[in-house]
C-alpha cells in the first residue's frame, strides 16, 4: 500500500472535524419533540408595560421587585421566569388566552377572569398627580369633573368603584377623559400635564413618585390622595398550566417571606414598609 501523504493525512483530519460538526449539529437542531417540549414547559413566561418599581425593564439591573420576586419563587419549582414588554391591554389578553403565562401587577378588578394565587404582593394606592401650584382637592369622583384627566386604558384605579366608573362614563368626552396605550403610558402622561394638554392624571403612588425622579421632574408636580387603595400580583392564565403556575407561585413567595428574602428585595427598592 502506498504511503500516506502529509496532504491526505491533513485532508482525512479535517474531514472527520466536518462529520463531527454536522453530527453535533443534527443533535441541537433535530432533538426529540418531547425533550423540547420539556425545555418550553419549564418556562414561565409573563409580560406587562413598564410599572417601575414593580417591573420596570427586562434588561435592567434592577428589573422591578415583583419581577425579582416572582423568578425566584418560580426558581423554587424548578422553573425559569421570563419578563417581557408590550402594553398592559395586549398583555392581559395575551396572559388570558395563554399566549403568555401572566400578566404582571394586576388586580382581581383588572383581570377577573384571571387566575389568582393567595399571595397578593403589593399595595396599590390611586393618586391625582397634577402640576406644582395648580389648585385641587379631591373630595369625590364629582371633582374630577373640572379636570382633563388622563388615564391608561384597561387600567382599574379604585377596583371598579367610583372612580373607574367615572372613568368608563366619560370615556368618550376628551373634555374630561383622555386615554392613552402605548409602551410608555406614564412617560406619556408626564409629557401631557407638563405640556399643558391634559390636567391631571391618575396613577400609583410608587409607580407615579419613581417616574418622576427618573425624568426629573419631581419638583414639577403635586399629589393629591384619593383615598383608593387595592393590591396586586401575578394574574395567571384560567387553565390547568394557570392553576400549577400559581400553585408554584404561592409555595415560592411564602417560603420567600418566611426565610426574610421577600423583605430584602423590597428594601433594594426602598419599599420594606408594604402591607402582605
Amino acid at each position: 500500500m502506498a504511503p500516506v501523504s502529509g496532504v491526505e493525512t491533513l485532508m482525512r483530519g479535517i474531514s472527520f472535524f466536518v462529520i463531527l460538526a454536522v453530527a453535533v449539529s443534527f443533535a441541537v437542531f433535530f432533538r426529540a419533540p418531547d425533550a423540547i417540549a420539556a425545555d418550553e414547559s419549564a418556562v414561565v413566561r409573563v409580560a406587562a408595560d413598564p410599572w417601575c418599581p414593580y417591573n420596570c425593564n427586562p434588561g435592567d439591573a434592577k428589573p422591578g421587585f415583583l419581577i425579582e420576586i416572582g423568578r425566584e419563587a418560580f426558581a423554587m419549582s424548578g422553573y425559569e421566569m421570563r419578563y417581557e414588554v408590550m402594553p398592559w391591554s395586549r398583555a392581559l389578553r395575551e396572559s388570558y388566552v395563554g399566549n403568555v403565562d401572566a400578566a404582571v401587577g394586576a388586580t382581581r378588578a383588572t383581570a377577573p377572569e384571571h387566575l389568582f394565587g393567595s399571595n397578593m404582593l403589593s399595595s396599590d394606592e390611586t393618586i391625582v398627580f397634577v402640576r406644582v401650584g395648580e389648585i385641587f382637592d379631591f373630595t369625590g369622583v364629582d371633582s374630577l369633573k373640572a379636570l382633563r384627566l388622563g388615564v391608561i386604558k384597561d387600567y382599574t384605579y379604585d377596583d371598579n368603584g367610583p372612580i373607574d366608573s367615572y372613568i368608563a362614563e366619560n370615556r368618550g368626552n376628551l373634555d374630561r377623559v383622555i386615554t392613552v396605550s402605548s409602551h410608555s403610558n406614564l412617560g406619556l402622561l408626564f409629557r401631557m400635564l407638563l405640556a399643558g394638554r391634559i390636567d391631571a392624571f391618575l396613577e400609583n403612588r410608587h409607580v407615579g413618585t419613581y417616574m418622576a425622579s427618573a425624568l426629573n421632574v419631581r419638583d414639577s408636580i403635586a399629589l393629591v390622595p384619593t383615598g383608593a387603595l387595592d393590591f396586586v400580583s401575578f394574574a395567571f392564565t384560567p387553565n390547568a398550566r394557570g392553576e400549577m403556575l400559581v400553585d408554584a407561585f404561592d409555595a415560592g413567595v411564602t417560603r420567600l417571606r418566611e426565610t426574610g428574602r421577600f423583605e430584602e428585595i423590597l428594601i433594594r427598592y426602598g419599599l420594606n414598609s408594604l402591607p402582605e
